[in-house]
């Protein structure tokens, strides 16, 4: 038929045109494309192979011979020359995956074909995510990397901390916060041995995008800092410096994880000038049915360094809550908020020390 005539026809020409010309490894490649059409496996192979020995470091080509292993059932040979692809050219890492998932070769596989580095486990880990693999198949990819020696950078690791919580493994995220942290050469004392909850309570590691530690968010009306020589003991404090150009909705916080049972809640806090009605308060707030376990008297106008202090108790089933300082719109006429705010030693610890 047509179709056959045209396979046929395409193999002569390229025959002779790397009888002509046998140093170009595109003659070569298309040959082992007609080869396979046409259903002679063995010439397919050899003629991809010949295009290799011309440009050995070719990713297409091991990629094609990769694919080509793979439709013949030559599973190791296939996985092998798609790990050297991958090794020469990281993007062929996506497709990849995609291939090997829809083959149903990928949870078998993944360790003999995608490196455990960051830089390779993460991107897997998002897929793995996407395609809404068992939660234990992402985890073991996680620690497949961890175990590897070689901890990713804590902002790329951010989406799979979030998704330890929505699977309802809130210890196991904040195993791998301190741990991380560990990792890059961070660590809180207290925080790694349970004396408090808070991570960073003093201000005295650097502050960090995860929802573990105190999150700022960038708004007009205010500037926040951390600053040395103004805690409560001399030593490092969150200073807030309000404008009064806004009448500001405001919120500085962390999640704590916890168990059930019962806690303790302190802050220092310090004042000066701070202005309108509202002022400045800490409120703990469950994770899941956002109801407010604590909230402390307000902070307003000039006071000296105080303790907002506060007792909760976590019932079975709830595993996390945040700790925030916020501060809600005025309904007054003069509701522009300025002053300043000093914040330290702000603690979480278990109700029985």
């Amino acid at each position: 038929d047509a179709e056959h005539f045209d396979v046929v026809a395409a193999r002569k020409h390229l025959q002779k045109a790397v009888e002509l010309n046998p140093y170009n490894g595109d003659y070569w490649r298309e040959l082992s494309r007609a080869y396979e059409m046409a259903g002679d496996g063995d010439k397919a192979e050899q003629s991809i192979r010949k295009a290799l020995t011309l440009t050995p470091l070719q990713a297409a080509d091991l990629w094609r011979l990769g694919n080509f292993y793979l439709r013949q059932d030559r599973i190791p040979e296939g996985l092998q020359n798609i790990r050297q692809a991958i090794a020469v050219d990281p993007r062929y890492q996506e497709p990849a995956m995609l291939l090997l998932w829809k083959a149903r070769l990928l949870d078998e596989n993944l360790q003999s074909v995608v490196p455990a580095r960051p830089s390779t486990i993460l991107p897997l880990i998002r897929f793995l995510i996407g395609k809404e693999a068992p939660p234990a198949a992402v985890i073991g990819q996680w620690d497949r990397m961890i175990a590897g020696g070689e901890g990713p950078e804590i902002p790329a690791s951010r989406f799979f901390l979030d998704y330890l919580f929505k699977q309802g493994l809130s210890e196991k995220a904040r195993e791998q916060w301190v741990l991380l942290n560990q990792k890059a050469g961070i660590v809180d004392e207290e925080y790694r041995e349970g004396k408090s909850f808070t991570w960073n309570p003093g201000f005295e590691l650097p502050m960090q995008a995860s929802p573990f530690d105190w999150q700022v968010p960038a708004r007009e009306g205010y500037r926040a800092r951390v600053v040395e020589g103004e805690g409560i003991q001399g030593s490092k404090a969150l200073r807030i410096d309000f404008e009064g150009t806004h009448n500001l909705s405001f919120g500085i916080g962390q999640i704590v994880v916890v168990r059930p049972g019962r806690y303790r809640f302190s802050a220092a806090v310090r004042s000066e000038n701070v202005s309108t009605d509202q002022g400045l308060w800490f409120r703990v707030t469950d994770a899941g049915s956002r109801e407010a376990l604590i909230q402390t008297e307000p902070v307003l106008g000039t006071a000296a360094w105080k303790r907002l202090e506060g007792e909760l108790e976590v019932k079975q089933g709830g595993d996390r809550f945040y700790v925030s300082l916020v501060r809600t719109p005025s309904r007054k006429l003069d509701n522009k908020l300025a002053g300043t705010v000093w914040v330290d030693e702000v603690r979480v610890t278990a109700g029985d020390e």
